[in-house]
């Protein structure tokens, strides 16, 4: 304690000091006689009072003290007292303890509590507030019974630093020190606080594969509760993740916890390890170090795609001789929930696409095995194919041989949505992808069969006068399985084996026997509604059975027998097939015909229609008259889709020729027929006489014509590369070049043209690949469509015109003051590494050059000389012409000066500095283009150049003029009014002052014009004489009349003068404020230490 108020005071504390100060030294004996058992602290500190008091008193009404404590420092800290009831003494030794730790957090928030809400306090009174505090936790009941503060706001604030301390405490860890002497009160310093430690989490998603940019996944929204037991049973907080996948716990106390997720987030498997952390104050621990922890995405391992059935028997079994093998899917996925397959598709394009096949079974999987195309198959930790959560869209998009591609009812194929969600599971695999199944059904034809008997006419007599043909009735025919799988009859609707018997048909009057429902009263039963035809797809064996009475009613009425034919196959291929009925006759038969349509060149059917017709030995047109739907005469046969077609009727033996009256497209009409014989051997309508009839594809040539785009010559020496831009496929499937190969490389001649190889029909792409040398490279790619032209043309050109662009160099020079005024007569120099060239070239009136037709190399440009009245501006730092380079690479592109920018024709604008100046004359005095008249009188006259060569020196000479005479103006002793200054030019443009001094009396009422001269090396450079030229010109009026007109000077002096006073009055008066305002802060100031009041 310090100063007291009373002298009863000061006896009382005298008393008081010499009643502590015989306690210390009985304390000390003591001390001395445990020595044994007790350690003194070791002197490690001396306390240091600072010289300043706190601003804040208090009073104890037990000693009748009132007083404001030192600021004492130790161990470079603020030291405040423990106890209130001793004293201090500055130079006593201290050694250190540890404060209690809840004593250290409470004081230490109290401390933290003033220094944020009270900033605007000094630190003296900050330190006084927590002094009086620290004696209120240390010595509560002391205080409160005989220490009064001065300050009334102290118990208020005291409440507010409890209420921070309890808002807070649970934030820090608080460490204290107190520091104990033998011969001073104990002190303390202010704790330090430290923030808890934090718990951090950081999760990531183990397969990025899966989660990447997938709005089906989340960090966000993970928890994970914290234990302070390993037992997992006492919970201490959660930490939820962010959308980055980071959480964290804050004010945690230090020790070791364990750390478990409880809720995953959406999208990924629950993490089932529990982690060890140990936590320090101040710090953050992650949650598994740097690893993090590492969540794995939940996804489907499908394994079974779909399964692929027939639409008839709803059975993953084939009819007759299609297959389930080989459908294609088409599988997209959505990185997203969608209702259905349209809702996904219309949000945009899928994340991926995969194509998977079928096996014999109609079973696709998702594996690699199975996969057609598209991107690598998402997998899951374990390797296993699997599919993300989402939204999947399957689709049928190429069905197997044998059947349509649809629905399974004959509409369009269905397209399969399937959401993949997490539905609970808390692990890596979820199984909500639930296989569809997909039918299509069977290809479907009718056949039909035209039944006739030849028979002779007899004359009355007898006699045979001719053979006519007659169409049979009742004759039955039946279709017997040859296929390699069951079909369903559709006359029993059940499935019949291969050799059995599908349905049998039976001819009306008219012969004709047909599968359709047409003859379904003849037939006796018709097809099942839902199909759309009879025969499904495959191979059919026609047995013909003639009734015993049909027999017998034909002998009585024509005297003949009917002899059934031998047993021959037919073939359902197509959908809605119904080929034209062949004609079964009475008696051994001739033999049927099929002509095949191949490719010439590769020998493969082609699968397009083409038309021909057939001639005998004879040149005869050979017909055939159909009797269904209608009697007609044909004589022309058309292939069916494959290239193919089987002559309706039976050929007797001779010879035949063939010609082709239509090609197919993209091939060219073959003109010669193909002869063939027909021999006395019955082939059989499941074995005909097979023809097959050749064509060339059609084929065509591009030709290049290189031209100079400037003059539109020739242009030779370029190379140009044709490729193909798709694949280029002739019509039987063969893919002649790929997308992408190179099928020519082509040169061009001295007539700038060159033609590529016979070509297959398709589309390709034509490309510059070197320029010829000054010209430069054709960066467009052309496309050129080589399209059928007809079955008449074998081979067909198609010209290509292109041209090129010279490479050139084009320079503009113009003034650097102005520039749209063309600078004619630089001249330039341009040179090459090689040697090769060098040459110089001069701007025309246009201030242009123009070098066209520059070949590969490195170059050099530098102007040599400016032309008269202007100076090189584009110089280096030494002053000389820069040399610029430009680089023309092998595709004919300038680069220049290093740019990375490439261009055919560059322009490159240069400015020469024009040798020029301007003057402006004053009065020095009156700063305008007015003076007075007098007899020191000083013109400035201020000299802008441009044209000067920076590091030159110049120098410019001037001369007054008289305006009204035009002669040179004179002095008061008659002298000729000059002035020279000579300077350094610094820059291309500048300006210097010419300064004319000289006795003006006398010469009232003249106007003088400054006329200047620029010289180097004394050569004129430019010279500024205008008399007329208001700049230049300085009127000079008589003494005594008074300043000038507003707008001309002001006068200088008198305003100067009364800026002086007033400054110093102003000067005065703000020291003497200041000196007032200092001696009134000075008692109470809240600045730091040595900081001056309000500075």
């Amino acid at each position: 304690m310090h100063e007291t108020t009373t002298d009863q005071a000061s006896i009382q504390e005298k008393l008081l000091r010499l009643a502590l100060a015989l306690a210390l030294v009985l304390s000390g004996m003591l001390a001395t006689l445990s020595a044994s058992t007790t350690k003194a602290f070791a002197a490690e500190a001396t306390l240091v009072d600072s010289g300043e008091r706190f601003d804040f008193y208090q009073t104890d009404s037990n000693t009748g003290s009132h007083w404001s404590d030192s600021r004492f420092i130790i161990d470079g800290e603020d030291a405040y007292c423990i106890d209130v009831t001793t004293t201090a003494v500055a130079g006593s030794s201290y050694s250190p303890r540890s404060m209690d730790a809840g004593m250290a957090l409470r004081i230490g928030l109290y401390k933290q509590y003033l220094d944020e809400e009270h900033s605007g306090w000094s630190y003296l009174k900050r330190g006084g507030y927590l002094q009086y505090m620290i004696w209120c936790e240390y010595a509560p009941g002391y205080m409160g019974d005989n220490v009064t503060p001065d300050n009334g706001d102290f118990y208020g604030v005291y409440d507010d630093a409890k209420a921070y301390y309890e808002q807070h405490k649970g934030e820090y860890e608080a460490s204290g020190t107190e520091w104990a002497s033998f011969d001073s009160q104990n002190m303390c310093v202010a704790p330090r606080l430290t923030p808890k430690g934090t718990i951090a989490v950081t999760k990531t998603s183990g397969i990025q594969q899966i989660t990447g940019g997938n709005g089906c996944y989340t960090l966000g929204g993970a928890v994970y509760t914290v234990y302070s037991d390993e037992g997992l049973t006492n919970e201490v907080g959660t930490i939820t993740t962010g959308a980055d996948g980071k959480g964290k716990l804050e004010r945690v106390t230090s020790g070791t916890y364990w750390v478990k997720e409880a809720q995953r987030s959406e999208g990924y498997s629950l993490d089932p390890q529990s982690y060890e952390v140990e936590v320090e104050a101040g710090k953050t621990v992650h949650v598994n170090g740097d690893k993090g922890s590492v969540e794995i995405p939940q996804s489907d391992p499908v394994g079974m795609l779909l399964g692929k059935v027939d639409a008839t028997t709803n059975a993953n079994r084939p009819e007759g001789s299609a297959t389930l093998a080989d459908a294609q899917f088409t599988v997209r996925y959505y990185d997203g929930y969608y209702g259905s397959a349209d809702e996904a598709a219309t949000s945009g394009d899928p994340t991926n696409t995969w194509v998977f096949r079928t096996d014999a079974d109609g079973f696709a999987y998702y594996s690699d095995e199975y996969k057609v195309s598209g991107p690598a198959l998402y997998r899951q930790a374990n390797g296993d194919a699997s599919i993300p959560l989402g939204t999947v869209a399957v689709e049928e998009t190429k069905a197997p041989t044998g059947y349509n591609l649809d629905d399974g009812q004959g509409g369009a194929p269905q397209v399969f949505s399937i959401q993949i969600t997490s539905d609970g599971v808390e692990g890596e695999s979820v199984y909500t992808y639930n296989s569809p199944t997909s039918p299509d059904t069977v290809k479907r034809g009718d056949y039909r069969l035209v039944k006739e008997a030849q028979v002779e006419i007899y004359d009355e007599n007898g006699n045979p006068q001719e053979t006519t043909r007659v169409l049979v009735e009742g004759i039955r025919f039946q279709l017997i399985n040859s296929s390699e799988n069951a079909v369903v009859s559709p006359e029993t609707g059940e499935e019949v084996a291969p050799g059995d018997v599908v349905c049998t048909i039976v001819t009306d009057e008219n012969g004709l026997a047909t599968t359709k429902d047409d003859n379904a009263e003849v037939n006796g039963w018709s097809k099942p509604g839902d199909w759309t035809a009879a025969l499904a797809y495959g191979t059919y064996t026609v047995h013909e059975v003639i009734p015993d009475d049909v027999t017998a009613d034909f002998k009585a009425e024509h005297g003949k027998d009917l002899i059934a034919v031998s047993d021959w196959k037919a073939s359902v291929n197509e959908e809605g097939q119904y080929s034209l009925p062949p004609l079964v006759n009475n008696h051994i038969p001739q033999t049927p015909l099929k002509v095949v349509k191949t490719d010439a060149e590769t020998g493969k059917q082609v699968p397009l229609q083409c038309s021909f017709q057939l001639q005998d030995s004879e040149g005869n047109l050979v017909t055939y008259e159909s009797h269904y739907p209608e009697t007609q005469a044909m004589d022309t046969w058309t292939t069916n889709a494959n290239g193919e077609v089987t002559l309706p009727m039976l050929l007797e033996e001779g010879t035949y020729t063939i010609t082709e009256v239509q090609a197919p497209y993209g091939y060219v009409l073959e003109l010669e027929g193909e002869q063939f014989e027909v021999g006395t051997v019955y082939n059989g309508w499941d074995d005909p006489i097979a023809v097959e009839f050749e064509d060339m594809p059609q084929k065509g040539v591009i030709k290049v014509a290189k031209h100079d785009s400037t003059t539109d010559k020739a242009v030779p020496d370029s190379t140009y590369i044709v490729k193909a831009a798709a694949d280029i496929t002739t019509p039987e499937g063969t893919v002649r070049a790929s997308s992408g190969d190179i099928v020519a490389t082509l040169v061009t001649g001295e007539d700038g043209t060159a033609t590529t190889p016979e070509l297959y029909l398709g589309s390709y792409a034509v490309y510059e690949a070197k320029a010829k040398d000054g010209f430069a490279l054709d960066v467009d790619d052309e496309t050129v469509e080589l399209s059928y032209q007809g079955q008449e043309v074998e081979v067909f050109d198609c010209d290509l015109p292109v041209t090129d662009t010279p490479t050139e160099v084009k320079l503009h020079k113009v003034s650097a003051t102005d520039a749209q005024v063309p600078v004619t007569g630089a001249t330039f120099r341009v040179w090459n590494d090689e040697g090769t060239f060098d040459e110089e070239f001069v701007t025309d009136k246009a201030g242009d050059v123009s070098i066209k037709y520059i070949l590969h190399g490195s170059y050099h440009v530098q102007e040599t000389a400016a032309p008269e009245g202007y100076v090189i501006h584009d110089v280096d730092d030494e002053g000389n012409p820069k040399v610029h380079d430009f680089t023309v690479n092998d595709q004919g592109m300038i680069s220049f000066d290093g740019s990375e920018a490439m261009t055919d024709v560059f322009e490159w604008t240069v400015e020469n500095m024009p040798k020029d100046m301007h003057t402006t004359a004053i009065d020095k005095s009156s700063g305008t283009h007015e003076g007075q008249a007098r007899e020191q009188m000083s013109i400035i006259d201020t000299v802008e150049y441009t044209g000067c060569i920076p590091g030159d020196e110049y120098t410019v000479t001037g001369a007054l003029m008289d305006k009204d005479t035009g002669e040179k103006a004179l002095d008061t002793e008659g002298n000729e009014i000059t002035a020279t200054t000579t300077f350094t030019a610094e820059g291309f443009t500048g300006t210097v002052d010419v300064a004319f001094e000289f006795d003006a009396t006398g010469l009232e009422g003249k106007t003088l014009v400054a006329f200047e001269t620029l010289t180097r090396d004394g050569i004129e450079v430019a010279v500024h004489a205008d008399v007329d030229d208001a700049d230049q010109t300085v009127e000079l009026y008589t003494p005594g009349k008074g300043y000038p007109k507003t707008g001309g000077p002001v006068p200088v002096a008198p305003i100067a003068a009364s800026i002086v006073v007033l400054s110093g009055c102003a000067a005065a008066g703000a020291a003497y404020a200041l000196g007032k305002r200092r001696k009134g802060l000075a008692a109470d100031s809240g600045e730091e230490p040595g900081a001056e009041p309000g500075e």
